[in-house]
């Protein structure tokens, strides 16, 4: 994995994948979870999430693929009022389920991490998260970060 600027976990990752031919196994025993300190400096924030989005479209074909799907979706799915007006209630009403299955999956996943404090502020995360992946997967393409010193 020498021959990679960064995301060495990312491809490790893959390659398991691969190896284990898509049999990972997810340990969620808590006492598996690794805390880590958050990052304080605004600069460093910003330059490691523009390097950990910038393997989006260096991954496996597949993977690369599904990125490249799920963003037209996302972009789709944002867009799409503007071009089809008449089909705002449709549009609202697959919006809100969306809405409603991510909070579900998400609100799992945090009894499962034992972060239940962050519940309340899913939906927040939800409208604010494709956005937010969006712009610093475009960033990510360009390699336009720094290292930490």
């Amino acid at each position: 994995l020498k021959q990679h600027r960064s995301g060495d976990d990312v491809y490790l990752t893959e390659q398991f994948n691969r190896k284990a031919k898509g049999k990972i196994v997810f340990c969620r025993h808590p006492k598996t979870f690794v805390q880590t300190l958050p990052v304080t400096d605004f600069k460093i924030f910003w330059h490691q999430q523009i390097r950990k989005n910038s393997k989006t479209l260096r991954k496996s074909v597949f993977n690369t693929l599904f990125s490249i799907l799920a963003f037209g979706i996302y972009t789709y799915l944002w867009i799409f009022p503007l071009f089809k007006p008449q089909y705002f209630t449709i549009w609202l009403a697959i919006i809100l389920l969306k809405l409603i299955l991510e909070f579900i999956t998400l609100s799992l996943a945090a009894r499962i991490f034992q972060k239940q404090w962050l519940i309340p502020y899913f939906p927040l995360f939800q409208l604010f998260y494709p956005l937010y992946i969006s712009f610093f997967t475009l960033l990510g393409t360009f390699q336009l970060y720094q290292w930490k010193r």
